[in-house]
């Protein structure tokens, strides 16, 4: 989303999106709340599971992302360091 201006995105979201009012700047600030969560769950051997979610959006912020036509993933590969 970092290419996406606000100017350029104003016309996708469409009036009052999801309750936000009408500014595409409200509409960012909505889905600037969502979160990236590392779970590490411990095993009885010692090793670490890790998973990267991201926190299901509300309606306030699905809408606009549907709009945009951006879908987020559920959860997200960690790279091996």
């Amino acid at each position: 989303m970092a290419s996406l201006d606000l100017e350029t995105a104003e016309p996708y979201l469409g009036s009052k999106c999801a309750g936000l009012g009408d500014e595409a700047r409200q509409v960012f600030d909505e889905i600037a709340q969502l979160r990236l969560v590392d779970v590490i769950l411990p095993t009885r051997t010692g090793i670490e599971i890790r998973k990267r979610w991201i926190t299901r959006p509300t309606r306030h912020q699905a809408v606009p992302l549907q709009r945009l036509g951006l879908h987020l993933p559920e959860q997200i590969d960690r790279q091996p360091v």
